[in-house]
């Protein structure tokens, strides 16, 4: 509202470029007495291109260039830990964990924030961050150093601030060791939201080592560093996409990979998209402070809207701006034309398979969850979706309830694994919409029956093990190749695959593994005859085979890994599961690299032995009376009559010989 009553007109969109930054300029410009305006009048510090100070502020929209208008979710964003829209428990974890970061009494060094968007994760880090940092952070002996009152609590890399010329990669590794002497007087918290660009496996296997070597690192004292990851689904074409890479999955799994994720030092903290408790209970607070802005019928609707809008949506940040958007708006109502369509909420690979196994809270009709799961675009549907109810059914109630719910349902995953169109590889939208409804309706069927007290608590989900054996295979035929090469390299032996599967995979690696003791042995006995180097020589000859085994090139290990069973687990084997295969493979391929080398070498040599053989040993023409070898002393054309007399023995007396006859076989 106008300071004469009348109502504010809601800011008008600018196309130009150019007439919104000399609206900026006057704003800045201005003697306004509003507090933000002052603010944002003063002339910043200038920064690193790779650092951004947690006091940053978004640039407001301008209203007719005289007042100022700010989104509500901007407006009521959170100013201490008490506004924060989360679980006390979760508040109570987060800070149990950072309190002794910043003290320097926890070996943790970095802390993993992952959930969906809008979970408050950045939000609380920045406000606990600006709460305990000036606590913890020492006294400076030196007077001219800042008082703790102008350091910043929170540094925050800025990956897309990057200077011209300059990688984000080389950005982030620069921002990590600037702020490596961000402690004592000087402490504050890294934070880091914008990642790099870890779509390119490159970038992404650069990012996990320089997350590794953060973590490896010989310093006992470095500043606490957060990593915010907002983990989210990226919609594919592909329905049958069945493998978790960062391509349809940017998930903590594929983006840092399973290495730094099983790092002690490093911890995890997971975050739940908002209940519909704390989002109610919010959106009623600002319903209420932005009263004058909802018009009288719309007023009356408010709470439904947002017990509809806490229902559909965890993210708070888009909540907050689709009340904002259907307050301030024409629409009437809240049916079918008054419904507004916020982002999609993206819901979790667990989330789905827990919906499907135990149901939804808020949808008590199992039928319009489905339809519901059905109708997203989401590259969960699929292949995915089918083998982690195979893998997690049987978590129901701790796999206590009836032997034939179990048949039924696993029948019915057969029956949706050959329902197609006639096409092989095209299957009917029906053969997913089918397990799913009757996983549903068998176990909604036994809970109805089952008393309540007697009801056992979640049990814990898995990924499905399918990418996992699928790993297995792949490295088993990426070794056999090389198993393949080395034998014909090396040993000048060929083999087919199915040999290397059924008889050599296992036994080759398992002889040459006791070649390789014996050749260490042999080699400690050797350097002790010195002295004697006849019976070395003898010795080296002797066990030639032995001492030829090189643990670089021959593989010493069954191909493949040893044999044991594929265990379901809570990580899921992402494509970036094989940088370590790939590593032992390239490690063995430079040893294959210079015995190819040598073996080239040697097919050289003999090539330039033959052509000299040939020089002394020209093909003489049949024709050629001539002989220029031979001299006439030499040959005898008696010696031809000769040979012709023995061939023709040779051939009556086979010829006089009766057939043998083969013993019969009783």
């Amino acid at each position: 509202m106008a300071s004469n009553g009348s109502p504010c007109k809601r800011p008008a969109v600018k196309r130009s470029l150019s007439s919104l930054s000399s609206q900026i300029n006057e704003w800045n410009e201005s003697n306004s007495g509003n507090g933000i305006a002052n603010i944002n009048a003063k002339k910043a510090k200038p920064m690193s291109s790779s650092i951004r100070k947690s006091s940053y502020q978004e640039p407001q929209v301008i209203m007719n260039g005289t007042q100022d208008f700010m989104p509500w979710y901007m407006k009521y964003e959170p100013k201490v830990v008490d506004e924060v829209a989360i679980h006390k428990l979760k508040l109570k974890e987060v800070t149990t964990l950072l309190q002794p970061m910043l003290e320097g009494k926890s070996n943790t060094r970095i802390i993993l924030l992952s959930g969906p968007s809008g979970s408050s994760k950045s939000t609380l880090i920045k406000l606990l961050a600006n709460e305990f940092v000036p606590k913890f952070r020492s006294r400076p002996l030196n007077s001219m150093t800042k008082n703790s009152q102008e350091l910043k609590s929170v540094v925050e890399y800025c990956g897309s601030s990057t200077t011209v010329g300059t990688s984000n990669m080389n950005s982030f590794n620069d921002f990590l060791t600037q702020s490596t002497l961000r402690v004592g007087s000087n402490l504050s918290l890294l934070l880091v939201e914008d990642l790099p660009n870890v779509f390119h496996a490159d970038t992404r296997l650069n990012f996990q080592k320089t997350l590794l070597r953060w973590l490896y690192s010989e310093d006992k004292k470095l500043p606490p560093l957060v990593i915010c990851l907002t983990e989210c689904e990226i919609h594919s074409n592909s329905y049958s996409e069945s493998s978790f890479s960062v391509d349809n999955q940017f998930i903590a799994e594929t983006v840092l990979g399973k290495e730094v994720l099983s790092h002690p030092f490093l911890t995890r903290v997971k975050f739940n998209p908002i209940n519909a408790t704390l989002m109610t209970k919010f959106l009623k607070i600002i319903a209420k402070k932005e009263r004058a802005s909802f018009s009288e019928y719309k007023w009356k609707q408010v709470n439904d809207h947002i017990k509809e809008l806490a229902r559909n949506c965890g993210d708070i940040r888009n909540a907050i701006s689709a009340l904002e958007f259907w307050a301030t708006s024409s629409l009437e109502g809240i049916g079918p034309r008054g419904d507004l369509i916020t982002r999609e909420q993206s819901v979790s690979y667990f989330h789905c398979i827990g919906k499907l196994i135990y149901g939804s809270k808020e949808l008590s009709d199992d039928n319009a969850m489905i339809n519901d799961l059905m109708d997203s675009t989401s590259s969960l549907l699929g292949d995915n979706l089918k083998l982690g109810i195979l893998e997690n059914y049987s978590t129901f109630h701790k796999q206590k309830f009836p032997i034939a719910c179990a048949e039924k349902i696993v029948d019915a995953l057969s029956l949706s694994d050959i329902m197609s169109d006639g096409n092989l590889f095209t299957h009917l939208s029906e053969s997913l919409e089918y397990p799913c409804r009757k996983l549903r309706n068998v176990f909604s069927t036994l809970s109805s029956t089952r008393p309540h007290q007697d009801q056992s608590p979640h049990g814990r989900l898995y990924f499905p093990r399918e990418s996992k054996m699928r790993r297995a295979r792949a490295k088993f035929e990426r070794e056999a190749d090389e198993y393949h090469d080395v034998s014909f390299y090396k040993y000048q032996a060929l083999h087919s695959f199915k040999d290397i599967c059924h008889l050599l995979g296992f036994y080759a690696p398992l002889i040459r593994k006791k070649r390789d003791f014996k050749k260490k042995v042999l080699n400690h006995y050797l350097s002790t005859l010195k002295n004697d180097p006849q019976e070395s020589l003898e010795i080296r000859l002797k066990n030639k085979d032995v001492l030829s085994i090189d643990d670089e090139v021959d593989f010493l290990n069954r191909i493949g890994g040893d044999i044991g069973g594929i265990n379901s687990a809570q990580d899921a084997a992402v494509l970036d599961d094989e940088v370590s295969i790939r590593n032992l493979s390239n490690f063995r391929n430079k040893g294959l690299e210079r015995l190819k080398e040598a073996v080239d070498n040697r097919c050289g040599e003999t090539e330039n032995e033959i052509d000299d053989e040939f020089e002394f040993d020209p093909v003489v023409d049949s024709d050629d009376t001539t002989r220029p070898l031979c001299s006439v002393g030499d040959y005898n054309d008696d010696d031809d009559d000769d040979d012709d007399d023995d061939d023709d023995d040779i051939y009556e007396m086979l010829a006089s010989q009766s057939p043998r006859k083969l013993p019969t076989v009783p």
